[in-house]
């Protein structure tokens, strides 16, 4: 769902601009195993600026839900936190040109706290139990960082 909004929305872009995803394969970090599916974007008709791509794709159905402006209405709807830095996207150079990364789990600081953000990915078939565990797995290295500071 995720990687064919993103292919999606950067071809409708037009203008020469054609997005592809790439085979996926499984990104290990800690003790949590990502689907990674790298999408590369080229555009036929000369530079295009980053930002407009960031604007086509963000936030992605991983950070607000699909389809994004019904999400983004029920999240204002019913959640009752404000999500702040719940998710973002970023961008570095690469060797061919720019790399993003949209970032999923984040930490939040004042003055006197901290707050880990993370997420999952709910859908009609999800188990909240198991939804939460994930989220917790998810957080649990930032966490654990934290603690060892705090």
């Amino acid at each position: 769902l995720v990687t064919d909004d993103i292919v999606g929305q950067v071809n409708s872009l037009g203008g020469g601009v054609h997005a592809e995803a790439l085979e996926p394969y499984d990104f290990v970090y800690g003790d949590i195993e990502h689907l990674c599916t790298p999408i590369e974007i080229r555009n036929e008709s000369g530079p295009m600026p980053c930002d407009d791509i960031i604007s086509a794709i963000h936030p992605t159905p991983a950070v607000c839900g699909f389809p994004r402006e019904k999400a983004l209405a029920d999240i204002a709807r019913f959640e009752t936190a404000p999500r702040n830095c719940y998710g973002g996207l970023i961008t570095v150079p690469g060797p061919t040109g720019r790399l993003a990364y949209v970032i999923l789990r984040c930490v939040h600081f004042d003055s006197s706290r901290w707050a880990v953000y993370t997420g999952s990915g709910v859908t009609a078939d999800s188990d909240p139990a198991d939804e939460w565990r994930e989220t917790e797995a998810k957080a649990a290295p930032l966490v654990s960082l934290l603690n060892h500071y705090s």
